[in-house]
């Protein structure tokens, strides 16, 4: 039997019945689409009367489903639990049913109408050859790409769940706004997914929803976690680590916006200004911590590391580029108790972190790496509430702080030891570290700081001790006696 082009009854018909037409005009001559004919299977809006086709079987596979054929198809197509392999192009239109267990397998290009019904949760979608993939603002489909090919997405693509297992996934790359919203899991284990536009799970109801992009090669462009509104409920549990040019995190629910399952790193890598986006309203970031890659000067607002999980770490910053980079903040930082470490990735360099007068919140202060010259420098802001400082190595022979006329709290050891220590103004003067213990901050030919309730204090120069008696107000503060 050579090929057909199919045409189903214009009635509500089984799959499996003899009713199918080699014309759109109810013939019902035809038996089902047969195996190893690769037969094309086209709808129109008469297809089944406009009610229901119902797939009571596995289908053989077919070179073509179009349900779009000169006009979209209005009624439904029942999959139950069964399968649709299609060896070529799928066209989908009208309305799609499925129970657990039922699939799609498309080796060619997919394409969701326009206006048809968002596809069911669970119709398993496997794209498993080389095509296109458009949406047109249709949602649903658990879609899972397992194969050495490529599928190039030509639209904002729409899922309830999103899995890269094998092959190259491509974003729409001539439109940055054409990323992907998916309402369940979003997960990244191999293959190379080349993106444009943010990739996150914003559309779905309230929920804790898995999410893995570990990637360090073809990196997501943006990562949104946790829900971009208010109220939604969303919670991105991370089951490994995501990584991401851009990260935006949501509002989340009832407090959590990022969970984790294991030690999951959340891995920024900075190359242009402002793309670290949380507000006091987002949720927090339960992950193990927060590192961030530094490829260029650039500026990041507010940041909010201090429900990190791991034992030390709360917030590294690295720099990776051929370049002594800054990174500056342009709003609060609040690490929690956790470690603060800034360094260069290459021997021989440093990187800068500039807190322009912001607030900053954290335990130890960590300026270099250890075992190499791979330094940090820190100029303090306003305030800075910390731990204690200490260098990681003494091969870190530019490792740097600069006071600039902060207000210091400190709860531990201050160790300026083989740090170049400045005090350039540029605000309330002199400095003042409350609290503590300052050792080995050497400020000669610098303007004096000023050290309040001095503990063992050793090895200072122009580190002034004074008792609470004469504390200094900063402006804005409360004496408390």
């Amino acid at each position: 039997m050579a090929a057909r082009t199919l045409y189903p009854a214009h009635e509500p018909v089984n799959w499996s019945e003899a009713k199918w037409s080699l014309a759109d005009d109810n013939a019902q001559n035809q038996a089902k689409p047969a195996v190893g004919e690769d037969d094309t299977v086209r709808f129109s809006q008469d297809s089944a009367g406009g009610g229901t086709l119902t797939l009571n079987e596995n289908s053989a596979a077919l070179a073509e489903l179009d349900m779009a054929f000169a006009t979209d198809y209005v009624g439904t197509l029942a999959f139950g639990t069964n399968t649709i392999d299609v060896d070529g192009d799928c066209i989908l239109a009208g309305t799609l049913t499925a129970s657990a267990g039922a699939a799609l397998e498309v080796s060619g290009s997919f394409y969701k109408v326009a206006g048809m019904t968002d596809l069911p949760a669970l119709l398993d979608i496997e794209l498993n050859g080389t095509g296109l993939v458009e949406t047109n603002n249709v949602g649903g489909g658990t879609v899972t790409v397992l194969t050495a090919g490529t599928h190039t997405q030509i639209d904002k693509a729409l899922w309830d769940a999103f899995t890269l297992t094998l092959g190259t996934y491509r974003g729409k790359s001539s439109s940055p706004g054409h990323g992907m919203d998916v309402k369940g899991d979003i997960l990244y284990s191999a293959g190379t997914w080349i993106n444009s536009g943010a990739v996150g799970q914003v559309t779905g109801g309230a929920g804790t929803y898995n999410i893995a992009l570990n990637d360090s090669t073809n990196l997501i462009e943006h990562v949104v976690l946790g829900g971009p509104v208010a109220g939604t409920g969303v919670t991105s549990n991370m089951t490994n680590n995501v990584r991401a040019d851009e990260i935006t995190i949501g509002p989340g629910i009832a407090g959590s916006a990022v969970t984790q399952t294991g030690a999951r790193q959340l891995m920024f890598y900075a190359s242009g200004n402002d793309k670290w986006h949380q507000t006091a309203a987002s949720g927090t970031v339960a992950c193990d911590y927060i590192y961030i890659y530094l490829y260029a000067s650039v500026t990041i607002g507010y940041l909010d590391a201090s429900s990190t999980t791991h034992a030390t770490y709360g917030l590294r910053v690295a720099g990776m580029a051929s370049a002594n980079d800054t990174l500056t903040m342009t709003d609060a930082w609040d690490v929690g108790s956790k470690e603060l470490a800034v360094w260069h990735g290459t021997a021989g360099r440093f990187i800068t972190l500039d807190c322009n007068s912001k607030r900053l919140a954290c335990g130890l202060i960590t300026p270099g790496a250890a075992g190499a010259d791979k330094s940090g420098k820190i100029i303090f802001g306003s305030f800075v509430h910390m731990a204690s400082l200490a260098d990681a190595d003494a091969l870190n022979l530019a490792n740097a702080v600069d006071f600039m006329s902060a207000y210091i709290e400190l709860s531990g050891t201050f160790d300026g030891d083989n740090i170049t220590c400045k005090n350039s103004g540029g605000g309330p003067s002199p400095s003042r570290i409350i609290g503590g213990t300052v050792n080995n901050v050497d400020l000669t030919g610098e303007t004096a700081i000023t050290h309040f309730w001095p503990v063992a204090a050793a090895g200072n120069t122009n580190v002034t001790p004074l008792s609470p008696s004469l504390k200094q107000l900063f402006p804005g503060d409360v004496y408390v006696t």
